[in-house]
């Protein structure tokens, strides 16, 4: 495996590790580790680094939803314009292009139901080239980026009796 690869595996875990901890959990010299890391920040490779919050102790009252959108596309940009427009909203977290009956996959988060039910009615759905919109609401998170939410439960051994 590549020198960034094992970098990228140690920063997914944990993005606050320390060159000379990377360094030492990959089997190299942390000015290597060090110069392709600012090499990858150059690049563009790596673009931030964003902590996972636990939704219940650090987001509040905050609503999340996720909005399959159906998008006519457009002749020489296909779902790009529409992609793009999207994203330059404040409320969207994230948006992928998916397989599928619907086109958009659109992450938003909002202040409440009728928020985010706003926004999608006034924001979204006006968009030229959207045809159709599915709101859902996300109700809990278990998992987010690799993280788990759930406190896992320690299996003790079950007691035989004689």
């Amino acid at each position: 495996m590549n020198l960034r690869k094992k970098i990228v595996e140690v920063l997914n875990l944990n993005a606050r590790e320390s060159v000379e901890d990377i360094a030492n959990k990959i089997g190299e010299s942390a000015k290597n580790v060090e110069k392709e890391i600012e090499k990858m920040l150059s690049e563009k490779y790596v673009l931030g680094f964003i902590p996972i919050l636990h939704p219940e102790k650090a987001n509040g009252k905050k609503v999340y939803s996720v909005i399959e959108v159906e998008v006519e596309p457009e002749r020489g940009h296909g779902f790009d314009k529409v992609a793009e427009r999207i994203s330059g909203f404040d409320e969207v977290l994230n948006v992928f292009l998916v397989s599928g009956g619907q086109d958009l996959f659109i992450e938003i988060e909002g202040k409440s139901v009728q928020n985010i039910g706003n926004f999608v009615a006034e924001k979204i759905a006006v968009i030229p080239g959207v045809r159709r919109t599915s709101t859902k609401f996300v109700l809990k998170k278990y998992k987010e980026k690799g993280i788990s939410f759930t406190e896992k439960e320690k299996s003790s051994p079950i007691p035989v009796s004689p």
